[in-house]
């Protein structure tokens, strides 16, 4: 697939999730805290998600190996981020069951990068890096204003970080 029909489509995810992004109750506590929660239970598998997929770049792959593995520091510790900020709602995180469809989202990164190799990862990692950049700087302010800027590092973090790596991404594409 040529590189601007990737930004094309990935565009298009960006657009299509929009209105429920926006919809989501991002000023109710529980909302924002399962948001959260599930968001932990995610993100504590983005090292090793993408370290497996690191492992499987073939040589000729290797910018694409060398970001992976330079994306792995980035990530450190953001599963932490989220759990203090659930803290600082009053909530820990072992009083949040994972979700199936969680377990789900995760299992099948691995399944896909096994089967179809590490490139299938790029997909998802544009698509919620491109969520927190593009629409997440939206939310931002009305989170922070509802449960205060310690319960939003998490969210800060990614909508001022994120907004490099798409563009990162983008320029590590081999296609």
């Amino acid at each position: 697939m040529h590189q601007l029909n990737i930004k094309a489509q990935y565009q298009k995810a960006i657009n299509k999730s929009a209105p429920a992004f926006s919809a989501f109750p991002w000023q109710n506590r529980e909302s924002y805290a399962a948001w959260l929660a599930q968001s932990y239970f995610f993100v504590k598998h983005s090292t090793r998600l993408l370290a497996f997929a690191a492992a499987k770049c073939s040589f000729e792959k290797n910018k694409t190996h060398k970001r992976m593995a330079r994306h792995i520091f980035e990530e450190i510790g953001h599963e932490i981020l989220a759990a203090n900020d659930l803290c600082y709602l009053g909530v820990k995180i072992n009083e949040i069951k994972e979700l199936p469809l969680t377990k789900a989202f995760y299992r099948l990164q691995y399944f896909g990068i096994d089967r179809l190799g590490p490139s299938y990862l790029m997909g998802y990692i544009l698509f919620l890096e491109g969520i927190a950049s593009v629409l997440g700087p939206k939310i931002l302010s009305p989170v922070t204003n509802a449960h205060g800027e310690k319960a939003a590092t998490f969210l800060k973090l990614h909508v001022e970080e994120d907004v490099g790596h798409v563009e990162v991404a983008f320029e590590n594409l081999e296609i």
